[in-house]
C-alpha cells in the first residue's frame, strides 16, 4: 500500500497525542516518525484491520492478544467473577438507577402500542406493567428478579434493609417474591401480581424510587447486586465461552454484557449468528461479533467494552467454577 503524505500527517499527529506504548517486538521507533506510523500499517494489513497508521485501541488490543498466546492461564475464582462483574459496572448503569415502568409508558425505542402486546390483539385492551427496574443491570419488578435482589439485600443485613425502606418494607418484600404472577386487571392496565403497590403506592412512583436510590448507594447492598449479577449472568456466560472456546476474561465480559440485555439463552444463539469459521482466532472472532451488533440497541456497550477490558494476560480457566 502506498502512504501518502496525508497518511503520515494523520497518523503522526494521531500517534504523537495519544502516544500508546507500542509493544517492543514491534518497533522502538518514536510516534512522531513516519517508520512508527509504517510499522503500525503493515500490521494493520495482516490482521484485517482498518489501515490508517494509527495505533488505537483495536490494534493495539490486537497486539496485545498476539503477545499473551502461550501465557500461563489464570484460574478464576468467585471473587474474580465479582471483579468482572464490578467492572462492566460503569459500562452497564448505576447501582441506584431505577426505570420507572418505562417499557409500559413507551419511554425506550418502541411505541407504547407496539409494546402493548394485547392491545395489538384485542382492540380497546391495554398491555401489562413491567413496573420498577432497579440497580446497574435493571431488576425487573414483573420478571421477578427485583424481588430476588430484596430478598438477598434483607437477609444481608435486614436492619439497614428496615431503615432504608421504611415500615413497609415486609410488604414490599411479600408482593415482590410472590410466586403467582397470574395477570390481574387494576387502575388502568393489567398488572401481575409481582406489580401491585405496596403501602398504597407504585413503586415507581417517586415514595419508592427515592428509597431505592438511597438503597443502591449503600455498599452493602451494592455488592448483593453485584453477587446477584455473577450469579444470574456470569456463570451462563462462562458456559456459552465454553461451548465456543472462548477464553479471555474480554470474552467473558462481552457475553455477559449481551446475556443481561438478551438473557443468558439469548446471548448465546446471538452468539451463533455471526458466521465463525475453524481459522477464526477468538480475536477475529470477538471482532466479527462486536461489528454484527455495535449499531443495535446498546450495542456501543460491546464496544466499549472490547476496548477496555485488557483485564489479565493470557487465557482463563473456570471449569471448577460450573
Amino acid at each position: 500500500m502506498t502512504r501518502t503524505d496525508a497518511f503520515y500527517e494523520s497518523a503522526i499527529l494521531y500517534n504523537s497525542k495519544k502516544r500508546l506504548p507500542i509493544p517492543p517486538i514491534f518497533s522502538e521507533a518514536e510516534p512522531e516518525s513516519r517508520l512508527y506510523a509504517d510499522v503500525v500499517a503493515t500490521y494493520q494489513e495482516g490482521n484485517d484491520l482498518l489501515v490508517d497508521g494509527k495505533l488505537g485501541p483495536s490494534t493495539l488490543t490486537a497486539m496485545r492478544d498476539e503477545l499473551r498466546e502461550g501465557a500461563e492461564p489464570k484460574v478464576l475464582d468467585y471473587e474474580d467473577l465479582v471483579d468482572l462483574a464490578e467492572f462492566t459496572q460503569p459500562f452497564e448503569g448505576e447501582y441506584w438507577s431505577c426505570n420507572r415502568d418505562g417499557e409500559y409508558e413507551g419511554l425506550f425505542d418502541r411505541p407504547p402500542e407496539k409494546y402493548h402486546w394485547a392491545s395489538k390483539n384485542k382492540p380497546g385492551s391495554v398491555g401489562t406493567h413491567v413496573g420498577l427496574s432497579f440497580g446497574y443491570i435493571q431488576f425487573t419488578q414483573d420478571g421477578g428478579a427485583l424481588g430476588k435482589l430484596l430478598k438477598k439485600m434483607h437477609k444481608k443485613d435486614p436492619a439497614l434493609f428496615a431503615d432504608v425502606f421504611g415500615e413497609h418494607h415486609e410488604e414490599l418484600l411479600e408482593v415482590t417474591t410472590r410466586t403467582s404472577n397470574t395477570r390481574k386487571s387494576h387502575l388502568s392496565g393489567k398488572r401481575r401480581s409481582r406489580v401491585q403497590p405496596v403501602g398504597g403506592h407504585d413503586l415507581w412512583r417517586d415514595y419508592w424510587v427515592q428509597r431505592f436510590r438511597k438503597a443502591g448507594r449503600e455498599p452493602v447492598f451494592q455488592r448483593c447486586q453485584v453477587e446477584m449479577a455473577v450469579d444470574d449472568y456470569m456463570m451462563p456466560a462462562l458456559r456459552s465461552c465454553d461451548k465456543l472456546d472462548l477464553e479471555s476474561a474480554r470474552a467473558v465480559v462481552i457475553v455477559f454484557d449481551r446475556g443481561v440485555q438478551y438473557g443468558p439463552t439469548g446471548a448465546f444463539k446471538k452468539l451463533l449468528q455471526p458466521n465463525r469459521v475453524d481459522s477464526d482466532s477468538e480475536h477475529t472472532f470477538l471482532r466479527k461479533f462486536m461489528h454484527h451488533y455495535s449499531h443495535q440497541r446498546w450495542g456501543h456497550r460491546v464496544e466499549k467494552l472490547w476496548e477496555h477490558a485488557d483485564l489479565w494476560d493470557g487465557p482463563c480457566v473456570w471449569d471448577h467454577l460450573l
